[in-house]
């Protein structure tokens, strides 16, 4: 299920929740995550890699969005498993230079509904994204 311009239903869900739900596995996701991640697209004119195993099988890319309750990726509350975070990473391009975007363009992302972000001294090899509920007008680094 395409939705949108260029991401699938089958990016944000890992293989077992999308195989046994099919196309009703969105109601696992918030459904503005999508849109964030097609404004990262978009804003960086690259392929954005959430979940990759519906067209290749790349180690450690099943959980990158929603994670369900029993999962042990990551930890117990994590934005993940309320279907409200994804970890991206961008095609040939440095994610170092992405977070420092972030930094410096907050209130445009902010705009754009990301709430949370994983500091990336923490992370290095992705991005961590989501949209946790916040009373905050600025965006959480963690």
């Amino acid at each position: 299920m395409k939705l949108t311009n260029n991401f699938s239903l089958q990016e944000f869900i890992p293989s077992g929740i999308y195989k046994k739900w099919g196309d009703h596995s969105i109601w696992y996701i918030d459904d503005r995550l999508p849109h964030l991640a097609q404004f990262f697209r978009d804003r960086f004119q690259k392929p954005i890699m959430i979940n990759t195993w519906h067209y290749i099988d790349i180690a450690g890319t099943n959980y990158r969005g929603y994670r369900p309750a029993n999962c042990h990726v990551g930890a117990s509350k994590s934005q993940h498993k309320f279907g409200r975070a994804i970890d991206i990473s961008i095609e040939d391009f440095d994610l170092a230079a992405v977070y420092a975007d972030i930094i410096k363009h907050k209130k445009l992302y902010f705009d754009q509904g990301l709430r949370g972000l994983e500091d990336f001294k923490k992370t290095k090899t992705w991005i961590h994204l989501d949209m946790r509920n916040s009373q905050s007008d600025e965006i959480f680094i963690f």
